[in-house]
């Protein structure tokens, strides 16, 4: 009996320590786990300690049995994973969902960027189990619109001089001369890297339909008939009248016609100047010289007119033909009569209208017409010339009385008698020429051999 006590003392003794299980517990919100899959916490065994999702093992990891039958090192404990605060990118944002402030396990924080600026990357962060940020911070952008097209015959100018098209760059169209914007005159980068407002068109100008002056006409060159830009019209007035204005309108670039359109106004010709020494005589009754009127001229008596007798009024306002001069009548230079003498008495040589000269015959002679012609204002003389005869002298020397005293006498006689009835006829021709004097003139002083003789 007391050998089977002995036995069973020496059999406890040799058995190895024991830890208790209660000892071993899991951390407030962890776990535990023994290795020992027995069931028997002997020396050596080992149990491991986690921590729930969130959460993070502060202490050991593992505890083991020690050969005093206690566990090796103090009970862990499990603290909440909290996340480093989430920096914002650089021009833009970050909100977290968390109202308490404390980036736990699971919190949520999501990126924005600034206007102009667009976001590459997560949008949305998740604080993960190990306390780190799921997925890298994103990165805002600056936004580029795309290059913009100028529309068809028209430009584009962009203000940006970088060249860079960022949010807010803006854009100016214009059009070709002969053109006009229709649509935006200015587009600007949106936010999102859009445009805003669609791209404008250019139109074709085209003016409007030109009207012709009154008593005119107007022709334009553009045989398409359309007006546009650059095309020209030119206007003209009906003869007799005469365009004040523009002759020529172009249209613009804006659709209008360059220049007031111009008037006809009826051509006036400057009043008529009278030559000198004469006069002019026009036949519009009302006083107005208008296109077509006419106009006579004429000269003072001893004045002859030299050019255009008749001046008309021109469709340009001027007269056709020069203004004619009256030039003082001059007479042919006078021939004496043979066996006889001229004098004039114009003392400068001119013969003018008017001027007289006197006959006069050489001794011997006598005078037989006109004694004095005087120069009429056609530049002829009035007149024939007269002419100088001889005639019997009646005081003969003693010989030709002796000679003549026989047989001539009755011979002499009847010669005497012929030549007076000669004389009376001539003396009535004479006569007859007085009686056609022009413009009036009275008869020259007339002699002939029966005044000398009586």
């Amino acid at each position: 009996m007391q050998w089977e006590i002995l036995l069973k003392s020496s059999c406890l003794l040799s058995l190895p320590p024991s830890c208790a299980l209660p000892s071993v517990q899991a951390p407030q919100n962890g776990n535990v786990t023994c290795a020992d899959s027995s069931g028997d916490l002997l020396y050596g065994s080992r149990c491991s300690f986690s921590c729930d999702p969130g959460f993070i093992l502060h202490g050991y990891e593992v505890t083991t049995c020690g050969k005093s039958g206690n566990w090796i090192g103090e009970r862990p404990v499990c603290q909440a994973v909290r996340c480093p605060s989430v920096q914002a990118p650089q021009n833009g944002n970050v909100t977290c969902a968390d109202s308490s402030g404390d980036l736990l396990y699971g919190s949520r924080c999501s990126f924005s960027c600034d206007p102009g600026f667009i976001l590459h990357g997560y949008e949305v962060t998740t604080c993960g189990k190990s306390g780190n940020w799921i997925g890298e911070r994103p990165v805002c952008q600056a936004v580029r619109c795309p290059s913009v097209q100028a529309p068809q015959n028209g430009n584009v100018t962009c203000a940006d001089s970088s060249g860079d098209l960022l949010y807010g760059s803006r854009c100016s169209f214009s059009c070709d001369p002969g053109f006009i914007l229709r649509g935006y005159e200015v587009t600007t980068c949106g936010k999102s890297g859009n445009w805003i407002g669609e791209r404008p068109v250019c139109q074709a100008v085209r003016c409007p339909s030109v009207q012709a002056p009154q008593n005119g006409n107007v022709t334009c060159a553009d045989s398409s008939g359309d007006l546009l830009y650059g095309s020209r019209c030119s206007f003209s007035c009906d003869p007799g009248f005469i365009l004040h204005g523009y002759e020529v309108t172009t249209c613009g670039k804006s659709g209008n016609w360059i220049g007031e359109r111009p008037v006809c106004q009826a051509v006036r010709c400057p009043s008529v100047q009278a030559p000198q020494n004469g006069n002019v005589t026009c036949a519009d009754s009302s006083g107005d010289l208008l296109y077509g009127s006419r106009c006579s001229f004429s000269c003072d008596p001893g004045f002859i007119l030299r050019g255009y007798e008749v001046t008309t009024c021109g469709k340009s306002g001027n007269w056709i033909g020069e203004r004619p001069v009256c030039q003082a009548v001059r007479c042919p230079s006078v021939q004496a009569p043979q066996n006889g003498n001229v004098t004039c008495a114009d003392s400068s040589g001119d013969l003018l209208y008017g001027s007289r000269c006197s006959f006069s015959c050489d001794p011997g002679f006598i005078l037989h017409g006109y004694e004095v012609t005087t120069c009429g204002k056609s530049g002829n003389w009035i007149g024939e010339r007269p002419v100088c005869q001889a005639h019997p002298d009646p005081t003969l020397n003693p010989t030709s009385v002796v000679l003549a005293t026989g047989g001539a006498a009755g011979l002499t006689c009847l010669f005497l008698a012929v030549w007076i009835v000669k004389r009376l006829k001539q003396k009535a021709k004479q006569f007859d020429v007085n009686s056609s004097i022009e413009d009036g003139t009275p008869p020259e002083v007339y002699k002939n051999s029966t005044e000398s003789l009586i």
